[in-house]
């Protein structure tokens, strides 16, 4: 899953748990005003943090007449994105999100999507508007798991070259049959 499919792939899950708007659950830092009603900002603050390391299979096409070999790697990555909810139902979205972690419907979705999310506990920081009255405003954290693809080229060894212990050179010739 590329950054961008994380975005997605968490946006759609919090569409479906909140059940709002799509144009009311969007992206900081996009230089757009913030909608009207009860709405939802998410921020990416630590994408891709690495878990353990990447493992991979050689896939068994070759991929060209020079006998280079696709290697597909696997990773597990977590990523902390931040949620800011506003409006009079803030805290409502915040635990929509909460709630659809230990539902079937959110824990569907969330397989669905080849996401694990954790939110963690709320916290009320209302925002100044105007600089004259103060508006609910709701944070939290999503801790959202996720598998990391990608694929390198990898030359298979066709000559192995030895020497015995007299130091006489020793060449083995190696075939692979590369057909599935």
């Amino acid at each position: 899953m590329t950054f961008a499919q994380l975005q997605q792939a968490f946006r759609d899950w919090v569409l479906t748990a909140t059940g709002l708007s799509g144009g009311a659950v969007y992206w900081t830092h996009q230089d757009v005003p913030r909608p009207d009603g009860p709405c939802l900002s998410l921020h990416v603050r630590n994408p891709g943090r690495q878990r353990g390391h990447d493992g991979g299979y050689v896939s068994q096409t070759a991929s060209g007449e020079d006998g280079e070999v696709e290697r597909d790697f696997y990773g597990h990555r977590e990523a902390t994105v931040s949620l800011s909810a506003y409006g009079s139902t803030a805290y409502d979205v915040i635990e929509a999100l909460r709630r659809a972690v230990h539902t079937d419907t959110g824990q569907g979705r969330a397989r669905e999507l080849a996401l694990a999310v954790l939110i963690s506990d709320p916290q009320s920081v209302p925002a100044m508007v105007d600089g004259q009255r103060y508006e609910e405003r709701v944070i939290a954290d999503a801790r959202v798991s996720y598998v990391a693809t990608y694929t390198d080229v990898v030359m298979p060894i066709d000559t192995i070259n030895a020497a015995n212990e007299d130091g006489e050179d020793l060449i083995f010739s190696v075939t692979a049959d590369m057909e599935p």
